[in-house]
């Protein structure tokens, strides 16, 4: 993806593995502010 997320915040549920952890990941690597929740 070629997005700038600075300044964005992201909630993302189910991100301790799989597509949740990858995406928070992603999320995080594209300079969005990251809240995860989990089990």
């Amino acid at each position: 993806m070629d997005l700038d997320l600075t300044g964005r915040h992201a909630l993302v549920c189910g991100a301790s593995e799989g597509i949740g952890r990858a995406a928070a990941h992603e999320l995080a690597l594209l300079g969005a502010d990251v809240t995860l929740l989990a089990r």
